[in-house]
């Protein structure tokens, strides 16, 4: 059962050791000074806890209770913005990126938001498939040269979610 487990800023020593871990996998084409600045700069434990003070939720992503990733949102004005959804390899292709998806969603739908905004690496092709399946749609690019893509999930005023 895929589960998240929301952190408390005191914990966030545990997300950045997972983070430090994860970009290095994910990330095998950028080169290892660009993903460690990345990170000194984003997912140290003193720039989660700053993000958390700025509203921004950090969960474990777990898998009958093994963790799997980690995922991180904020909630502005009727707009969640997901900037964090990773999985350890081991745990990609089996569904828990989708289910992970389906419980952010169901959260956002019980804080009334009505567009789920999100950033992913253009060269990562696997998450943008996930993405679009899951009902997300390009909105446009972001980033040094435009290397993200910019992605959209709205929410009808009846609950339901609008198809891009």
């Amino acid at each position: 059962m895929i589960d998240l487990q929301f952190i408390r800023p005191e914990d966030a020593e545990k997300i950045s050791e997972i983070a430090y871990r994860l970009f290095f996998e994910v990330y095998p084409y950028e080169s290892e000074e660009v993903v460690r600045e990345f990170l000194d700069e984003n997912q140290s434990p003193e720039s989660i806890r700053m993000q958390m003070g700025a509203g921004i939720r950090y969960a474990f992503i777990t898998l009958d209770g093994e963790t799997a990733g980690y995922v991180a949102f904020g909630i502005s004005d009727g707009t969640m913005v997901i900037s964090k959804l990773y999985l350890f390899e081991d745990f990609r292709g089996r569904g828990v990126g989708s289910e992970t998806l389906e419980l952010v969603e169901s959260f956002a739908h019980r804080e009334c938001v009505s567009v789920i905004r999100l950033e992913v690496n253009s060269e990562n092709t696997g998450a943008i498939r996930l993405y679009v399946r899951k009902g997300y749609a390009g909105r446009g690019r972001a980033g040094l040269q435009g290397k993200r893509l910019v992605m959209e999930k709205s929410l009808e005023p009846d609950g339901s979610w609008l198809s891009p």
